[in-house]
């Protein structure tokens, strides 16, 4: 990895408002590694050696200055009666320098576990990670009595938002139940090495190196209940809803299709037939309707009734669990006052219905 390329990751760790704190500066060490933290969250990204590179400065300032400048060449200069280090960096006719934050001031970096006690976690689960990370922090506005971040359990993995919870089934991962930052496997698509210790997790790439840190997330997941709430509520809807295959691509291109007459948290009616959903405005001037065909696997004698849903809420649920797996999507849909279930490869999200 190039350094331009490390250094556009690792400014996304850095808070540019501490700057008395230094959490606005990156550190390059040795010409091989650049380091970043925002105190809670923080990383250390390997790239192509640059020789005589060792110094901190402001990360967001230095990665402007590497954006104008297609082949710069990095020195160190030492100006004034201070004697004041500055980072140059040149290129073509052009000449930038960057005052060096001082090594004693800047944040200190946690030194790395020993990742021969870590958990290793295939691309694929990474990436089941990765759409959970997604769906949450779509949502940051609103966190049901405090369940934010990912919850790592010994079973499962679960994610919360305003009107969903999502969880994918994977024992091993911790061995004692852990919550995480959102931000840590945003984007990350490679398998992993996984380390819980001293109130922080730790996350390395397998094939670039990268590492990623977090503070843990004081508890505050019910996480008996939501064991026993999946089970549960699939049994009910096994015994009162119906159950049908639905092609995900298809589902989520009607649900954004209904973003066209209003954009915002508008409850529209979702009413399943034998062999479609239909998805209508509940009322007003400006009308919308769709329909998406569906399979019927299985029901109760009765017919559901037509429930309320926000369409841009499923929608950010759909688009990011349709790149998970492939095949029709599992949908349960019960009385108006229970909500969907959505299954689909490993993920099983709980949706929630809203009286109309």
């Amino acid at each position: 990895m190039d350094f331009k390329t490390a250094l556009s990751e690792a400014i996304k760790f850095t808070d540019s408002k501490q700057v008395a704190l230094g959490y606005h500066t990156v550190v390059v060490d040795r010409g091989e590694v650049v380091r970043a933290t925002s105190g809670h969250v923080g990383c250390s990204i390997p790239f192509d050696e640059i020789s005589g590179l060792d110094v901190a400065v402001e990360g967001s300032l230095l990665f402007r200055i590497l954006q104008q400048i297609e082949e710069p060449s990095f020195s160190m200069v030492e100006t004034g009666m201070k004697k004041i280090h500055n980072l140059v960096v040149s290129g073509g006719r052009s000449k930038f320098a960057i005052p060096e934050f001082p090594r004693s001031e800047a944040p200190n970096h946690p030194d790395e576990p020993d990742w021969t006690e870590a958990v290793h976690v295939e691309s694929d689960t990474v990436g089941l990670l990765a759409v959970l990370s997604q769906l949450t922090a779509q949502d940051q506005a609103s966190k049901m009595g405090g369940m934010c971040g990912l919850r790592l359990t010994e079973e499962w993995v679960g994610a919360v938002t305003h009107q969903s919870l999502a969880v994918f089934f994977h024992a091993g991962l911790v061995k004692e139940s852990v919550t995480i930052p959102d931000f840590l496997f945003s984007g990350v698509k490679e398998a992993v090495d996984l380390r819980v210790e001293d109130n922080r997790v730790w996350v390395k790439g397998k094939e670039t190196g990268q590492v990623r840190w977090a503070l843990l997330i004081i508890p505050n997941w019910p996480d008996a209940a939501v064991s026993d709430t999946l089970p549960k509520m699939r049994g009910r809807l096994e015994a009162e809803g119906w159950t049908y295959t639905i092609d995900p691509a298809e589902f989520s291109a009607s649900l954004k299709m209904s973003e066209v007459i209003r954009a915002d948290d508008t409850v529209y009616q979702l009413l399943a037939t034998d062999t479609e959903m239909i998805l209508s405005t509940a009322r007003g001037s400006n009308a919308f309707e769709d329909q998406v065909a569906m399979t019927r696997l299985s029901g109760s004698k009765d017919a559901p009734k037509p429930v309320g849903v926000i369409p841009k809420k499923i929608a950010q649920v759909v688009s990011a669990i349709e790149t998970t797996s492939e095949g029709p999507m599992t949908v349960m849909i019960g009385s108006p006052i229970t909500p969907i279930l959505l299954e689909y490869g490993r993920v099983k999200v709980l949706l929630m219905t809203i009286r109309t």
